[in-house]
């Protein structure tokens, strides 16, 4: 993923007409994208945590997708898109995780333990933060194919 990113940057600054705004644009996101990727790596490193699921995975294909794409646009290539799962699918499936965790502590709450054991606290936190990165490093590629698009159009027009 790292190196289609800066595979990205590099097709980008070669275009001797640039504007300035949009390759700006490209730039932002495509750090915040780096920062967001190494500070899920840094928690997933840090963290025990469970074993990566199809959830996960799909997840990543579909980020992974989106940065090739981006730089089969840049190099004016066509682009086999990777199969995967259905994100609606695998956020709801994220979702219904972390609300059945969260009855779990109501149950435990209701049954008078307030005090949450810690195998329990670390899983409700570790899937709201993953699905959190996840959904924003998604978000993020969205975005940085957006920009790119927007880019080639202005440079085509100048």
């Amino acid at each position: 993923m790292v190196t289609t990113i800066y595979c990205i940057l590099a097709v980008c600054t070669t275009f001797s007409k640039c504007t300035t705004g949009k390759l700006y644009e490209i730039v932002v996101t495509q750090n915040t994208l780096l920062s967001a990727t190494a500070s899920l790596g840094t928690y997933i490193q840090i963290h025990h945590t469970t074993d990566a699921s199809k959830y996960f995975d799909a997840y990543m294909t579909a980020i992974d997708n989106q940065l090739a794409c981006s730089e089969a646009t840049l190099k004016n290539e066509t682009f086999t898109e990777i199969e995967t799962l259905n994100l609606e699918e695998t956020k709801n499936y994220l979702q219904q995780v972390f609300e059945s965790l969260s009855q779990k502590r109501n149950s435990e709450i209701d049954a008078g333990m307030l005090e949450i054991n810690s195998e329990l606290r670390e899983q409700l936190k570790e899937v709201r933060i993953i699905s959190e990165q996840l959904e924003w490093l998604h978000n993020l590629s969205k975005n940085l194919h957006t920009a790119i698009n927007g880019y080639i159009e202005r440079v085509e027009n100048l």
